[in-house]
């Protein structure tokens, strides 16, 4: 690869063909250092022109020069490329032969081991080197597999050390026949062998390196005029953005082998660096279905807190809050699974369900008799859809509710970042007499300008004032700032997470409208508590 005339990237049959032993070397150095100077003033003038944008020629013939001063001739093929972000050229050499039929013929024959036609080692090395740096620079994908005959000592004792090489070419038609034609195969060793599958998926990998190893497992491996019962073991690699490195390729892939035949082999050990990302995918994956399959079985349900009132105001208030049903009849809370559902586009199905069966119970508990708000909990993902409120409008009236005995909660915060939207949301629920709540209440440095843009009728005073609330001076004072300016709006405030008598006392004085808290009530599936 050339930037700007310099050399930025050698595989290593282009620095042979020069003399040059490792891409150090030539890093930084001027392309034109390898011409022959008869020819350095004309190709001068092209690299200024290739500068430019101008298109190469199809092929440019030189005298090239080696690192000794040896000089040969040479065609040269450029193409526009990119290297780590940076635009370049790709620059493919050949030398030029007097018979080009001959010369290919000569450049396969040294890429290929006599004894299995497959490629030697030195070739398919360039072309794992290549897959590798292809992997570091465009974040791609391919299998590496190591192959090895188990008890291969034992198979050349049976057959004989006279026909080692049937036995090597035997191995070799077995796996030839056994994988795509485009998967490169090698003779890797004495007798080992190497696949590389370019564009390869860690599940694509896996599959191959199990249909090689059942094709010898299946099937006897001919051997010149003898059949054998053969089995290989086979280490690979998955490689990617997280192993770009040949020298660690070749590690892992080498241990995998070791580690297979050392179990008694006809085993694959693939290891994949994206293992723990992937195991992440397939954990998101699941829950992503539980949450489906919660959504269309009716497998999520609702626990209920009491608010209490601490100036005896009439009526019943629960909070309902949403728990999904476990495999094993364990209740599970939104926090294991809500993050996952808004990353994967579920929240506005999960709002629906809240505040249909939220609807449904005041539905239920009006026909008992009984008249309960209910406070729920939605995202402001639903703020941008409004088919939320087309279903609570549907919902009122298949269930027989009363929307003003409904509160929809949104925290402050996201109410701030969509204002527009949560003020039209505000609106249109009021119409089907649907109040709102902000909880998180006094958290912002401008909680009460909030109130001048957006009409809450529940505030729910943020959490972290509870904290010592019994002994912080500053917590009491921040909150009889905050139940003050409520009480002259007209806005009923909510002390959520009441955790002993003192903070009780406290939130009395203060005149908080409604306190809610284990210290008063758990959370249960039934509504029980007696208000009065």
């Amino acid at each position: 690869y050339i930037h700007e005339g310099m050399h930025i990237r050698a595989n290593s049959a282009y620095l042979e063909m020069f003399g040059y032993e490792s891409f150090e070397e030539v890093e930084g150095m001027s392309l034109l250092d390898m011409i022959a100077s008869p020819y350095v003033e004309s190709f001068k003038t092209l690299l200024k022109q290739l500068s430019k944008g101008e298109p190469p020629p199809p092929r440019v013939e030189v005298e090239a020069r080696t690192l000794e001063g040896s000089q040969f001739p040479a065609v040269m093929e450029f193409t526009p490329a990119m290297y780590e972000g940076e635009h370049c050229l790709q620059l493919v050499l050949r030398r030029q032969e007097l018979d080009p039929g001959l010369a290919r013929e000569v450049e396969e024959l040294r890429q290929r081991d006599q004894v299995t036609s497959l490629l030697n080692r030195a070739t398919f090395l360039r072309a794992l080197e290549d897959a590798v740096a292809d992997a570091a620079q465009n974040a791609s994908h391919h299998g590496f597999l190591l192959i090895e005959p188990d008890y291969y000592a034992r198979l050349l004792q049976e057959i004989g050390l006279d026909a080692a090489d049937d036995l090597i070419a035997g191995f070799a038609r077995r796996l030839r026949d056994s994988v795509p034609e485009d998967v490169v195969l090698a003779r890797f060793g004495e007798h080992q062998f190497a696949a590389l599958s370019r564009g390869s998926n860690h599940q694509a990998s896996q599959v191959l390196a199990e249909r090689i190893r059942s094709a010898f497992a299946e099937h006897v491996v001919e051997a010149g005029n003898r059949s054998l019962n053969a089995t290989v073991s086979i280490g690979g690699v998955q490689i990617g953005e997280k192993i770009a490195s040949i020298t660690a390729v070749l590690a892992k892939a080498n241990q995998g082998l070791l580690s297979a035949a050392g179990v008694g082999g006809n085993r694959v050990e693939l290891f994949d660096p994206g293992a723990a990302d992937r195991a992440e995918e397939e954990r998101v994956q699941a829950w992503v279905n539980r949450i489906r399959d919660a959504l269309d079985s009716d497998r999520f349900t609702m626990a209920y807190q009491p608010l209490v009132s601490l100036h005896g105001e009439p009526g019943e208030i629960y909070e309902a809050y949403l728990r999904m049903k476990g495999e094993q009849g364990e209740l599970v809370a939104p926090l294991a699974f809500l993050q996952i559902a808004e990353e994967n586009g579920l929240l506005w199905e999960i709002d629906r369900w809240v505040v249909g069966r939220a609807l449904e119970v005041i539905g239920e508990r009006i026909r008992a008799g009984k008249r309960t708000t209910l406070l729920v909990k939605i995202t402001e993902n639903s703020l941008q859809d409004d088919s939320l409120l087309k279903h609570i409008e549907e919902q009122i009236s298949r269930h027989g509710a009363e929307g003003s005995l409904l509160v929809v909660q949104l925290p402050e915060s996201k109410v701030f970042t969509n204002l527009r939207a949560a003020q039209e949301f505000q609106t249109r629920a009021a119409r089907s007499g649907i109040r709102v709540g902000l909880e998180h209440f006094g958290a912002g440095l401008n909680s009460f300008q909030l109130l001048a843009h957006f009409e809450a009728d529940f505030l729910k005073i943020d959490r972290t004032f509870m904290e010592s609330l019994g002994t912080s001076a500053e917590h009491q004072k921040r909150l009889r700032e905050i139940t003050d300016k409520a009480r002259a709006l007209g806005k009923h405030t909510i002390a959520e997470h009441v955790r002993d008598a003192q903070s009780m006392s406290v939130l009395f004085g203060a005149g908080v409208d409604y306190a809610q808290g284990f210290f008063l009530a758990g959370v249960s599936q039934t509504m029980d508590y007696e208000f009065s």
